[in-house]
């Protein structure tokens, strides 16, 4: 259930990253776009905040991956656990 909500969280946060490179798209390379760090705000080339979001995507993406790929053994793990205590329990009572 926590992975469930980790990776609904990357699918927003990746959504939400791809809007602003879709709207980013739109500026003018030359304009001015700010940058939040801490409590102030950076004016930064918008190809750097371009590939910054790019990267962070890409970021996401992968720890996606990996919480599928953890998730998929977790399951398998489990059915492991319960086959081998059904087998456990059934030569118990077949003795």
């Amino acid at each position: 259930m926590f992975q469930s909500r980790q990776m609904d969280q990357l699918q927003k946060d990746v959504r939400h990253r791809q809007l602003v490179l879709e709207e980013l798209a739109s500026i003018n390379p030359e304009g001015r776009v700010y940058s939040s760090v801490g409590r102030m705000f950076m004016l930064q080339p918008v190809d750097e905040i371009r590939a910054e979001i790019r990267t962070k995507i890409s970021a996401s993406e992968e720890k996606a991956k990996t919480l599928e790929a953890n998730k998929t053994y977790l399951e398998q793990s489990l059915k492991e656990a319960e086959n081998n205590l059904r087998e456990m329990i059934q030569a118990k009572h077949g003795k």
